[in-house]
């Protein structure tokens, strides 16, 4: 039996610049200029304020917060899929812990997750988390089903993090599956990393 944990990839890798038949005329005549954007200023005791534009067929919701973060001292985005029912959506919230994780990756980061989760009222049975990883950053990965007033909705939510932050990144559903996956997908493949975050630490 395979006892190696299932690692849930949640970081995609972008193919580019394939033709259709190779032919010459059909590559582009210069070399596409790519904006990197600067990593995120990290600042202790202040959530990382991410700088994160809406995946294609999301619109960020102004005003909108989580409303059951895992710590009080965060920053919210919520971006709904547009023209979609209530409930089709992806929130990143951006945490500044009072302590420390143990470690960056899915064993510091899992603790904390659990935690949350029995204070939210859920069941945290270790069995009941995987590896996650978030364009090259090792964390957990949760499956949640939830009631939205009254409306079934089903969530992935990612956690990762270093020293005393931890990013929540949660793609929810309730009739829209693949629309949020794709979103989850762009976004999180090319989330920010703060410079000097572990990569890989899964």
């Amino acid at each position: 039996m395979n006892t190696k944990p299932l690692v849930v990839i949640a970081a995609l890798a972008l193919l580019a610049g394939c033709s259709s038949n190779g032919d010459p005329e059909d590559e582009p005549s210069g070399e596409p200029t790519v904006e990197v954007a600067a990593p995120p200023e990290v600042v202790a005791g202040t959530p990382i304020a991410f700088e994160l534009e809406a995946p294609e067929g999301f619109v960020l919701a102004d005003g909108e917060d989580r409303p059951d973060p895992l710590a009080a001292n965060q920053v919210s985005q919520v971006f709904n899929l547009d023209g979609a029912s209530p409930g089709n959506q992806i929130l990143v919230t951006s945490y500044s812990l009072d302590a420390a994780l143990a470690a960056p990756g899915f064993d510091g980061v899992l603790p904390v997750v659990m935690e949350y989760d029995v204070a939210r009222g859920f069941e945290a049975d270790p069995v009941q988390y995987r590896h996650a990883i978030v364009h090259r950053m090792g964390g957990v990965h949760r499956y949640l089903e939830i009631d939205l007033g009254g409306t079934p909705a089903k969530e992935y939510n990612h956690y990762f993090g270093q020293d005393t932050h931890l990013v929540q990144i949660t793609c929810r559903w309730t009739d829209d599956f693949d629309a949020v996956m794709a979103g989850c997908e762009s976004l999180e493949s090319g989330f920010p990393a703060p410079e000097g975050w572990q990569a890989g630490a899964a």
